[in-house]
């Protein structure tokens, strides 16, 4: 069952998250956050830091990105009548 998304990650929906805020958003490990982005089930980066070298990037998501990938999640998890 899809978790509910954390109330504070929807208080300012242009705030920037790591992949550790984002899982912990969401209720999930941060390992399952990142693997869900590598595989493209979650959306890519809105700022993914390009211009570092690859073994000092942060990528960032915008909350309102997180929020909405949840929310299309839990729709498609709803039985339908």
């Amino acid at each position: 069952m899809a978790r509910e998304v954390s109330p504070e990650l929807l208080a300012d929906p242009m705030r920037m998250l790591t992949a550790a805020e984002c899982a912990q958003a969401l209720g999930i490990g941060v390992g399952t956050w990142t693997s869900y982005v590598s595989r493209q089930q979650a959306p890519a980066a809105d700022d993914p830091d390009a211009d570092r070298p690859a073994n000092r990037r942060t990528p960032r998501w915008r909350a309102f990105t997180v929020a909405q990938w949840q929310a299309s999640r839990r729709a498609r998890s709803k039985p339908t009548p």
